[in-house]
């Protein structure tokens, strides 16, 4: 898992869920989605900028999100 784009994605996901926790703790909410395994998935599915790819994880677009920012 040392590609480029995989450790881009990795990094961005990282300060967005930051950026997340501390906006919930300064709303008074506690209740914060951070899509899980997203590194491994990016990886494992190895987005290249062509063909087709697509997320039936049912959730609010974190896949979806970091499969498109490693395509690029």
């Amino acid at each position: 898992m040392g590609s480029r784009p995989v450790r881009r994605v990795r990094a961005q996901r990282a300060a967005e869920a930051a950026v997340a926790v501390r906006q919930a703790r300064q709303l008074g909410g506690v209740a914060v989605h951070v899509p899980v395994l997203v590194d491994e998935v990016v990886f494992l599915l190895r987005p290249r900028g062509e063909g087709w790819v697509i997320d039936g994880t049912v959730g609010m677009g974190g896949h979806a999100e970091a499969l498109l920012s490693a395509s690029d």
